[in-house]
């Protein structure tokens, strides 16, 4: 009996490695692991994997677009969104900032451009747009609130330049 409990204990943590799942109908590939006696991460090209003591079992629900885990470590994903690239020779000027009604866009280095501007606040919500229909042109903000907002500039649907607006 001695001798079954001692090969039980060498052996269970042999027998107990990581088990790995990859659910092939998602869109991402995530690979989940429950590991039983260790712990660590593992990397490659393709991503990395962090792995627990202890868990000897989990589960993974998916409907459609949402996707919940059991268990003791869950699984992060980050996703980068995409930098929206600027033009080098363009130079703006908006002032006075912080603004209390009234502020100018000093856009004279695209004179001959067909300017556009959008006031979006923090929460990406469009509050404003329009052209900008000559270098030095004065934008009314008077009915916003005091916040912080985000005056984008473009040139036919290309971005060009995003500057921060203060309303006081």
């Amino acid at each position: 009996m001695k001798f079954f409990i001692s090969v039980l204990f060498v052996l269970t943590p042999l027998l107990c490695q990581s088990q790995k799942t990859q659910n092939k109908n998602s869109k991402n590939k995530n690979l989940h692991s429950s590991i039983n006696v260790n712990g660590g991460n593992i990397s490659n090209a393709e991503g990395s994997l962090s792995y627990s003591i202890g868990q000897v079992y989990y589960s993974s629900h998916n409907e459609e677009e949402i996707t919940v885990t059991e268990g003791v470590q869950q699984p992060l994903i980050i996703y980068t969104a995409p930098v929206e690239k600027t033009k080098k020779d363009f130079e703006v000027l908006a002032y006075p900032n912080p603004v209390a009604n009234n502020f100018t866009i000093d856009a004279s280095s695209y004179a001959n451009r067909s300017l556009n501007y959008q006031i979006v606040d923090l929460n990406g919500r469009l509050l404003k747009e329009d052209r900008i229909e000559k270098p030095g042109s004065k934008i009314d903000i008077s009915r916003f609130s005091a916040a912080i907002y985000l005056l984008r500039i473009s040139d036919n649907d290309q971005h060009i330049k995003t500057i921060k607006i203060i309303k006081r």
